[in-house]
């Protein structure tokens, strides 16, 4: 028995597979297969086949990928992101779709991983695009304030220009490229390198992120010439007269003060830059006048406007309306210097006064504005020519009054001879000649005082107007 057992070799052959079975069971059970997962960075290889063909490239999907491996659970830990390399190779993208399926190469720890790691996802994205190389001409961008009674001078920059290469989509953002130099506090020349400011059509700073944007030079040298300077304020004159049936309103100008450099000693004697009304003359215009106006020529010689030194200057000018006020002894119209014991009466009783300005102004105005009397003091009984006096409003000129006569009786002639005065319903209206349209309700009175005859007789008080007109340069942006 105990040879034949030790001599079948068919039982030995089972015996060593039942033996490995065993051992495969208990290797499972204690020590099993599991998958485990890795966020490994995605590497690009081979770009240089677009840049050579003059395009550049962004990576869709992010740039890492999800690695899935088997390992066994004792060796689990001993497994890092580092053991795997996932790259995407270039020369491999589809033009159609512009995909590159992944690559995962397993670098470290190899025979502890079973199996061949599998990345997620297994295709990546691919947007390619255009670049653009484009020549910029480089601007200066002081930043901050000069110590006191300094300003900024020239600033020289080398080089003038810069090569700007990047995606078309984000060269074409960029409107201008410069240097910002810091200022603050400055006092004497300054010198250094900056790097370049890529600026909007707005002025305003892009903040470039995209690292495929490249700039040559990449840092510029500056230099800063600092002057002893003085910020002066303009003085605008105006001459001459617009238009029949327009007036001047006032100016624009594109700045308000400009700096001026020159000797200290000269700078310490100016307060301001008088520009003459021989330079800006609004004579005869009916619209808005534009002048481009040389201000060093309004400095004295050792003096310069610190920059350009032409601004523009805009006359501007209005057409103007007329319009009618109505007023009388009961609205309006004060008489001064009456006896008690007479009685007076205008005919017609509503008198029209009919002023000259702009649109906004006539809106305004109310027939007490006009501070309108008549003054009656040495009349005696009977009927004479009546004068008018008032105050024309600012802005406003006098066109004309109705012709009114004044009665003066006694009280006894005037219950017999003279109808009892009543109390115009239209007084105080006005009529907007433009219009042709009346505010008040009762037209049969203006009729009736548009109607009267003879010339009319009044005096007024019109406000102090200078000539030529002077003002402060506004600043409009």
């Amino acid at each position: 028995m105990k040879e034949k057992l030790v001599n079948n070799q068919s039982l030995k052959l089972i015996s060593v597979a039942f033996a490995f079975v065993i051992w495969i069971a208990v290797v499972n059970v204690s020590n099993p297969e599991v998958t485990r997962s890795k966020t490994v960075p995605l590497t690009v290889i081979h770009g240089e086949v677009l840049t050579t063909a003059g395009k550049t490239y962004t990576v869709q999907n992010g740039e890492s990928v999800t690695v899935s491996y088997q390992v066994r659970a004792r060796d689990a830990y001993r497994i890092d992101a580092d053991n795997f390399k996932a790259t995407i190779d270039l020369e491999n993208l589809y033009d159609v779709t512009g995909s590159v399926p992944v690559s995962v190469e397993v670098v470290g720890n190899r025979d502890l991983i079973n199996a061949s790691p599998v990345a997620r996802p297994g295709v990546i994205r691919v947007l390619t695009e255009d670049i653009q190389n484009k020549s910029f001409p480089l601007t200066t961008h002081p930043v901050g304030e000069p110590a006191e009674n300094f300003e900024v001078g020239s600033m020289t920059l080398k080089p003038e220009t810069v090569m700007v290469s990047g995606p078309v989509s984000e060269v074409g953002r960029i409107s201008s490229v410069g240097v910002k130099v810091n200022v603050s506090g400055a006092s004497e020349d300054l010198s250094g390198t900056a790097p370049v400011t890529y600026f909007d059509a707005n002025g305003n700073e892009i903040q470039m992120e995209d690292d495929r944007m490249k700039s040559e030079p990449g840092d510029i040298s500056y230099y800063v010439d600092m002057l002893r300077g003085k910020s002066l304020p303009l003085r605008l004159s105006v001459g001459g007269e617009a238009a029949q049936g327009y007036r001047f309103t006032g100016t624009e100008c594109s700045v308000k003060s400009v700096s001026v450099v020159g000797e200290p000693g000269l700078l310490e004697g100016l307060r301001e830059i008088a520009v003459p009304d021989t330079v800006l003359n609004v004579g005869g215009a009916n619209a808005d006048k534009s002048v481009t106006v040389d201000l060093n020529q309004f400095l004295p010689q050792g003096a310069s406007v610190n920059g350009s030194p032409m601004v523009t200057v805009t006359m501007k000018v209005e057409a103007v309306n007329t319009m009618a006020y109505q007023v009388s002894l009961a609205r309006g119209i004060e008489l001064k210097n009456r006896r008690e014991d007479y009685r007076y009466k205008l005919m017609p009783t509503v008198i029209s006064v009919e002023l000259s300005a702009l649109p906004e102004t006539l809106r305004s105005i109310t027939a007490n504005d006009l501070h309108a009397y008549v003054d009656v003091a040495g009349r005696e009984p009977g009927t004479g020519e009546g004068t008018l006096n008032l105050t024309t409003p600012e802005g406003t000129e006098l066109v004309s009054v109705t012709p009114f006569l004044v009665s003066v009786s006694t009280e006894t002639e005037g219950s017999a001879s003279l109808p009892t005065e009543t109390r115009s319903e239209t007084a105080g209206t006005a009529w907007n000649s433009q219009t042709g349209e009346s505010s008040g309700e009762n037209e049969d009175a203006s009729a009736a005082s548009g109607g009267a005859s003879g010339e009319s007789t009044f005096n007024r008080t019109v406000p102090n107007e200078s000539a030529p007109h002077e003002s402060a340069a506004e600043t409009h942006t």
